[in-house]
Parts: C-alpha cells; sequence; structure tokens
C-alpha cells in the first residue's frame, strides 16, 4: 500500500499495541478496506524483539530503562496523596504492553462483565464476550473445553508443577490448608481459590499481539503499520471525523465514511481526545482548546492496588526450574462492603524482583478497587505527559479490605507449609504505611468509559463510538467501565477482538 499522504483510509488506527494491533489485523482481513496503523514506538517484526523481552524472563521489566523506545519516559504518576509521583511504565512500539509485561492471562470472573453489561454496555457481558475471549486464545491444556479454543493466535499455558518454586508449593499448601479450593482453570467461569498462572507464551517465547497478530497482516496489501509516528489529535469537523494530524503537523484523512479508531491505551488514548477537543469543558477551556464534545475523558481511572511483603528466604524458596518469578495465584472473596467474587488475589515471588531488596515476597492485590483517579493534559503539546493520578486507595472499603488480605497473607507466611523457606517473617504494617507501601501494578483503564446513553459518566456506546462525534471510536483498555479482577492483558485483548466484530457487523450491515 502507498503511503503517499494522500490516500484516504477506510480505518485509522492509532496504536499498534495490545488492543490496536488486533483491531488492525482483524480489519484487514477484510481485502476491501484500507487499514492504517499509526504506532508511536518502533515498529518491528516480531522476530527482531529484543531478546531479553522474547523470552519468559521478567528481570527485564526491572530494566526498562536500558530500553527508552520501548516505554513512554514522560508517563509518571501519583500513587495516592501520601507518595510522589514516579514513572508509570507503559508499552510503546508494536504489541505495546503486550511485549514487556508479565504475560499474565487471566479473564477475571464472569461477574466482572456482567456488571459492565448491567452499567449500560450492552453486549458485553459474560456470555457476550465469551465468544471474542475464545477467538483470540490457543488454550494449550484445556483446548476440548466449551470455555476455551485451540485455534486462537494467543497461546495460554501454565506451568506443571514440577517447573514452581518453594514459593509456589507453600503458598499452594497453606492456602488449602485455609480452606480455599484448588482450581486448575482458573479462566473457567466462578473459578476461585488457588491456580496455576495462566500466560500467553509458548516453548518458553512470549507472544505479544505483535507476534500473533501482526505478523501474519504484515504481507497483505491493504494494511500499512507506520512507527515513530506520534499522533497529536483528531481532525473533526462539524463532528464528522476527517482523519488525524502527527505533532509534526503532518495528517491523514480517513475516506467519506471512514473512522479513526483510537486505540492508544488508558493513558494516551484520553490525552488524544482532550486535545482534539472531547473532554471536560472547564479542562479544554484552560488550555485554549474548542470544545467538539463535552465529556468525562480522563474520569474514572483505576489500577489494581497492591502491597508486597518481602522476607529473607532459603535457597530452596527461590529456586524453580522456569526462570517466572510465580507460577499460582490465590484469588478469594473478601466479603467487604459491596464487592464481587474473588476481589482479592495474592501471588508469591520465589526470586523478589524489586530493586535492592532480596529474598522471596508475597504480594496482597486488590482486584475490584472502589477508588477512581484521573488523567489530565497539562499542555496542547503531545510530548508532554499528562498528569495522571491514582489515588490508589481512597475508597475506604479498599483499605479495609487490604488490610483484611496483608492478615490473611501473614496467617499463610505463619503457616507449616512456609516454615521451611521463610528466614525472617515480614513486619506487620499499620494502615498508614500500608498506603505508602500500596503501588500500582500497571493495570490502567477506564479513562474513556463505556455505557449507556443516559450514563453521565459514559464517553463511548457500547459500540466503541465516541458520543457526539461520527466516525471515532476507542478500542482498549480505557474503555471498561470498571477494570476487571485481574490483570488488564487478556481482557484488553478480548477488547480488540470484541470492537472489531462489532465494526465488522457494522459493515455487513451496510452491504445489504
Amino acid at each position: 500500500m502507498s503511503s503517499n499522504p494522500t490516500v484516504q483510509w477506510d480505518y485509522i488506527v492509532v496504536g499498534g499495541g495490545t488492543s490496536g494491533a488486533i483491531m488492525a489485523s482483524r480489519l484487514s482481513e477484510d481485502p476491501s478496506v484500507r487499514v492504517l496503523v499509526l504506532e508511536a514506538g518502533p515498529d518491528f517484526p516480531a522476530s527482531e524483539a529484543p531478546s531479553d523481552f522474547s523470552g519468559i524472563d521478567l528481570e527485564a521489566i526491572g530494566r526498562l530503562a536500558e530500553y527508552p523506545d520501548l516505554y513512554w519516559p514522560q508517563v509518571v504518576a501519583r500513587p495516592n496523596g501520601t507518595q510522589e509521583p514516579m514513572l508509570y511504565e507503559r508499552g510503546r512500539g508494536v504489541g505495546g504492553s503486550s511485549s514487556i509485561n508479565a504475560m499474565v492471562a487471566l479473564r477475571g470472573s464472569s461477574e466482572d462483565y456482567d456488571s459492565w453489561a448491567a452499567e449500560g454496555a450492552s453486549g458485553w457481558a459474560f456470555a457476550d464476550v465469551l465468544t471474542s475471549f475464545r477467538r483470540l486464545e490457543r488454550d494449550l491444556d484445556f483446548p476440548e473445553s466449551d470455555f476455551h479454543s485451540s485455534t486462537g493466535p494467543i497461546p495460554i499455558y501454565r506451568e506443571p508443577e514440577s517447573e514452581w518454586g518453594g514459593i509456589d508449593r507453600a503458598l499452594k499448601e497453606s492456602a488449602l490448608l485455609a480452606g480455599h479450593p484448588w482450581t486448575e482453570d482458573a479462566n473457567a467461569p466462578d473459578a476461585t481459590g488457588v491456580s496455576p498462572v495462566p500466560a500467553n507464551y509458548q516453548d518458553g517465547k512470549r507472544v505479544s499481539t505483535n507476534a500473533g497478530y501482526l505478523e501474519a497482516a504484515r504481507s497483505r496489501s491493504n494494511i500499512t503499520i507506520k512507527g515513530d509516528v506520534l499522533v497529536d489529535r483528531v481532525l473533526i469537523t462539524d463532528s464528522v471525523t476527517r482523519g488525524v494530524q502527527l505533532a509534526d503537523g503532518s495528517t491523514h484523512r480517513v475516506a467519506e465514511g471512514g473512522e479513526v479508531i483510537l486505540s492508544a491505551g488508558a493513558i494516551n488514548s484520553p490525552t488524544i481526545l482532550q486535545r482534539s477537543g472531547i473532554g471536560p469543558a472547564d479542562l479544554l477551556a484552560q488550555l485554549g482548546i474548542d470544545v467538539v464534545a463535552d465529556l468525562p475523558v480522563g474520569d474514572g481511572l483505576q489500577d489494581h492496588a497492591g502491597v508486597w511483603l518481602a522476607f529473607p528466604s532459603t535457597d530452596a524458596a527461590r529456586r524453580s526450574t522456569s526462570p517466572r518469578p510465580t507460577h499460582i495465584l490465590l484469588r478469594y472473596s473478601s466479603n467487604i462492603g459491596e464487592s464481587r467474587p474473588n476481589d482479592m488475589m495474592m501471588m508469591g515471588a520465589n526470586e523478589a524482583f524489586f530493586p535492592g531488596q532480596h529474598g522471596s515476597a508475597l504480594g496482597v492485590i486488590l482486584h475490584q478497587p472502589f477508588s477512581r483517579g484521573s488523567v489530565r493534559i497539562t499542555s496542547t503539546d503531545p510530548a508532554v505527559g499528562p498528569e495522571v493520578d491514582m489515588n490508589l486507595l481512597q475508597h475506604p472499603a479498599d483499605r479495609a479490605r487490604i488490610s483484611d488480605g496483608l492478615r490473611r497473607a501473614h496467617e499463610l507466611l505463619e503457616s507449616p507449609p512456609f516454615s521451611e523457606y521463610v528466614v525472617r517473617q515480614p513486619a506487620r504494617l499499620d494502615e498508614e504505611a500500608q498506603r505508602a507501601r500500596a503501588m500500582w501494578v500497571w493495570h490502567a483503564s477506564s479513562t474513556c468509559r463505556m455505557g449507556g446513553a443516559d450514563s453521565a459518566q459514559a464517553v463511548v456506546g457500547p459500540d466503541a463510538r465516541v458520543r457526539g462525534v461520527d466516525g471515532l471510536r476507542v478500542a482498549d483498555a480505557s474503555i471498561m467501565p470498571s477494570v476487571p479482577s485481574a490483570p488488564t492483558n487478556i481482557a484488553a485483548m478480548m477488547i480488540g477482538e470484541h470492537v472489531a466484530a462489532i465494526i465488522r457487523r457494522d459493515i455487513r450491515a451496510s452491504r445489504n
């Protein structure tokens, strides 16, 4: 496909990351449409991904500073009011965060998605999105299950117990002693308790959405992928999308009836919208931006809050065959406040990979936060990072559940299965210390929330269309009404599949 700037595209996908790579790949399966992918980071074939991130050893995550092309160095965030802003690592480059993350491929609870539908996102209940989950996956352990698939582009694998480390085994045994059930498949509907960690890799190799999706699309004549291209804003005239403007002032246009699809992630999709005149009117007025649509863009930000208990451990605790630091997880329901099932999770780390710490760790993760933060641009310059406030543990019920979870974690660490591994028990933290230690787990979501026509919080409708603007959709974790009870990795892939299916349905309807 020609890169001539006069070309008019049927679809311009902004962001070739976790969701965007899937959007572009699925849309370009129709040879009659022309698809342009604009990625702010580098474009590279999957075979040329940095070796540190092509395998399953997560040590490189702690050394992202050595790979400045693969993350956004200007994105900083404040965890909560007790802490100073710090770097919030988000993937940049094809595959996005799926190219650099921990590869946990957990769907969450069916109630998570049913709650989306109940909040007005019709067509997004678990029964609706199960098809999209199945379409993306190739489950290597449960290929015959009604809830899985054996044909999708993303492999889902669980390390056998023979590969685990001491902390993995101790967490499993202590959880069983505490009365939690053992569940082989954490992605089965209504699964709970202690389970192997499902992850998107195979034969010791990461499978990002770049590898799983874009590789198959690169040979198609109707798709063009441009890397190192920073999008400034969407071009809109009379509430109709015309294309995008890049940071260098150049433009790319959509054809009549074409669409721009923002898949830049939960931090960058809202900033592009805000620079385009779509956002809170008072914020836009402060920056001299003409208001196209007064919508709560950037509000509702959520991430999972985690507190890790690190402790010196024996060699046996840290020894495992697989290079990954953790292989099992424990999910349970706190029954505190109005939380849904599986609102809490614990994960162990055989070898704690936190800078300056040695030994092992046990993490308590709040998987259904009530607290919400915000993303706000502070400049019309797209090279200037936004102001990001997470507000972790702001809600009283969040603080209560973290405190309860840490109490449970100490009980597990003091139980017999951990006795041969823990050299010294970690200190107990009061509530002030818990807030000060709370950290995000890089699961940003919900900044362009999806909802029904009567929802004051919704930025997009259930079809992912931005309210009040023709030809503009958002398809990434930002449209989640609330963060699911799981890492957002696999849910963001599902969103790419699900929105692409909605668009293909619209195309079929227009041709009939």
